[in-house]
């Protein structure tokens, strides 16, 4: 092989190589299905230890493509297919954005706060869930509380992932700090919110004078006892506002809608059933 040959044959590798591509990145050009909605679920399964395969970015089976290993862990974790909202509904999810997220007050980097005008409002705490949509807790739980700015002080965690009772101690102080006295408080836990919530109410449980329960997710003994034995302790300040399927645990769930001062279940299955619980919490404020 000529000089001039081997140059124009390791020219022509060289061309080749740049656009050779891996699997992961071939399932995404080849896949219109892209949602950062499942990548977020997947994230999720992921650090709960599920092996969603090799794909991805970071060959960890995040890749954001709804597949077969991805569908199998969710509903081997949460008892229940993966219902992806259509890319209509997370639409219309943006476009409700509450803009009072433009007049929130950041409580360091745990969430954001919305003060009433009235500095003697009750104050409500909000831990929500997992993402949804692609958007965190500490977005789309507004779309539900931003009737009530003038009603509550409200502060709403950024996500679940939070460290509750810093967080709320934080808003404690960024209310004094204002000037503002609540004659009351309140504590919301959607979903995730079973984490940091606990946390809250292990060291503060008694500055609550009611505690909403909504749809929160109760897969396993400990975490199902832990709410059990707070709502028969507690009974008359629990509410509980639930579907059949949301809290992964038939028992912990049957006995806290039948001790709970309070307790409503929304019908019908799905995401979309799960987020209406908040519709029936936020009723009941």
């Amino acid at each position: 092989m000529s000089t001039i040959s081997k140059i124009i044959f390791f020219f022509i590798v060289f061309i080749v190589m740049r656009f050779i591509i891996t699997e992961s990145q071939l399932r995404l050009i080849l896949s219109e299905e892209f949602s950062q909605e499942v990548a977020d679920v997947q994230k999720e399964l992921v650090s709960k230890g599920y092996d969603l395969g090799s794909y991805g970015p970071n060959q960890d089976g995040v890749d954001g493509v709804l597949g077969t290993k991805t569908k199998e862990a969710y509903e081997k974790e949460y008892g229940k297919p993966f219902e992806p909202k259509s890319q209509e509904s997370t639409d219309t999810a943006t476009e409700k954005k509450s803009d009072i997220q433009m007049d929130t007050l950041p409580v360091g980097d745990y969430g954001k706060l919305v003060m009433s005008s009235n500095k003697t409002a009750p104050l409500l705490v909000v831990f929500g869930g997992i993402p949804v949509g692609g958007r965190q807790s500490g977005v789309y739980m507004w779309d539900y509380l931003g009737g009530l700015k003038e009603k509550y002080h409200i502060f709403v965690a950024k996500s679940h992932n939070v460290n509750g009772p810093a967080a709320y101690n934080s808003v404690l102080k960024t209310l004094s700090e204002n000037g503002v006295s609540p004659s009351s408080q309140v504590l919301y836990l959607f979903s995730g919110g079973y984490r940091p919530g606990m946390g809250v109410l292990n060291e503060s449980a008694g500055n609550f004078s009611a505690v909403l329960l909504v749809d929160i997710w109760m897969k396993g003994s400990s975490l199902g006892e832990y709410y059990k034995n707070f709502t028969k302790s507690n009974s008359t300040k629990v509410r509980y506002y639930y579907t059949s399927f949301g809290a992964n645990n038939n028992d912990a769930r049957d006995f806290i809608a039948k001790n709970a001062g309070v307790s409503e279940q929304q019908s019908g299955g799905g995401m979309d059933a799960h987020m209406k619980t908040n519709n029936l919490a936020v009723s009941s404020l």
